[in-house]
């Protein structure tokens, strides 16, 4: 199950781990990760976009999940988005 969150409006303190963007089956992936990942693979400032993050997004989040059905076989039947 993926659960997808917003890290807008949530305060980070200096010894806090970083907000959770989502998780799949329970492991989260930190904004940190996904902004870092965004960098690493976007070298055109161009780029950096609302449409083209949220498209790199969706690609992380089916990356995710692809993973993780390799990972563990019960988790063929996790739905691509499941918003809590």
């Amino acid at each position: 199950m993926i659960a997808v969150g917003s890290a807008v409006g949530q305060s980070i303190k200096k010894n806090a781990p970083p907000p959770t963007l989502f998780s799949v089956q329970g492991i989260p992936v930190t904004t940190e990760e996904f902004v870092y990942l965004y960098r690493k693979n976007t070298v055109k400032p161009e780029d950096f976009t609302e449409q083209k993050i949220g498209h790199y997004l969706d690609l992380l989040i089916n990356f995710k999940l692809k993973v993780m059905t390799r990972l563990l076989p019960s988790a063929k039947n996790l739905s691509p988005i499941d918003k809590s």
